[in-house]
């Protein structure tokens, strides 16, 4: 009998230490920055480059009243029609247009009512702050987003997105209006009158970039000869609306944010 109380009263000791073992591992796991890895859990795509571009299948494929009934939505896209840009902002839709003088319009009331023929874009919950030090130019953004993914446990062979915040130098822009002027060029095509886009060079401004950088993804995600497909969203004007416009080419100031989606 001693030696059966013996047996158990250790066994049951035991039982105790594998258990406070365990949820010491378990509060370290969610305590460690090491277990949250860059990324995202789904990436939400309506239309591909090619089709919607190349092969004018620009039908309306989604509302986006559909996504932004969830918070924490994130997205770039184009209007049904190629008649405008989108970009999603925290559950918050940006859409401009272009007007017949081709200038950017914004066209932001009952946004969450439009429909989009092209839209890549995922939920996320909680990002990673990453400081920039020095100014980049364009090429090197691209890099430099590649190798932050990378440092904090990304995948960068699958789609990640990610926003900038900070002021902007060199911006090349255009909205769309009917037909894309960098598949224009790239065709040698000439775009009617009526087709033109709002496409303009900002010296400097500040704003927020939402994108996704996605490796050998032309013609899906991205433009030729970029891994990011991004929108600056931002105003002309200190009290104006808001525009949004697809990014073809940017410098980065030192100072400006990385932010990059945390997957737990």
């Amino acid at each position: 009998m001693y030696q059966l109380q013996i047996r158990v009263a250790f066994t049951l000791i035991i039982a105790a230490m594998l258990t406070s073992s365990l949820a010491a591992q378990e509060s370290a796991k969610a305590q460690s920055p090491e277990q949250s890895k860059v990324g995202i859990k789904e990436l939400i795509q309506y239309g591909k480059m090619h089709e919607v571009i190349g092969m004018q299948k620009h039908e309306a494929r989604v509302e986006l009243a559909e996504l932004l009934e969830r918070p924490h939505f994130y997205a770039v896209g184009a209007l049904a029609g190629l008649q405008g840009e989108i970009s999603v902002v925290d559950s918050r839709a940006i859409v401009t247009e272009v007007t017949d003088q081709a200038q950017a319009k914004p066209a932001n009331k009952d946004a969450a009512k439009r429909q989009a023929t092209m839209l890549i874009g995922a939920y996320v919950d909680e990002w990673i702050e990453i400081d920039c030090e020095n100014d980049l130019t364009d090429t090197e953004l691209d890099d430099w987003i590649k190798s932050e993914i990378e440092e904090n446990g990304g995948n960068v062979q699958q789609p990640v997105m990610f926003m900038l915040r900070g002021t902007f130098s060199d911006v090349h822009l255009h909205v769309i209006n009917g037909a894309c002027p960098v598949h224009a060029r790239v065709r040698q095509i000439e775009i009617p009158e009526s087709n033109q886009p709002f496409d303009t060079t900002i010296a400097s401004v500040s704003g927020e970039v939402v994108g996704v950088f996605a490796l050998d993804a032309a013609g899906k995600l991205t433009h030729p000869a970029t891994s990011t497909h991004k929108h600056l969203v931002y105003r002309a004007e200190a009290n104006a609306d808001e525009l949004n416009g697809h990014v073809e080419s940017m410098s980065l100031k030192g100072g400006t944010k990385l932010l990059l989606p945390i997957q737990r």
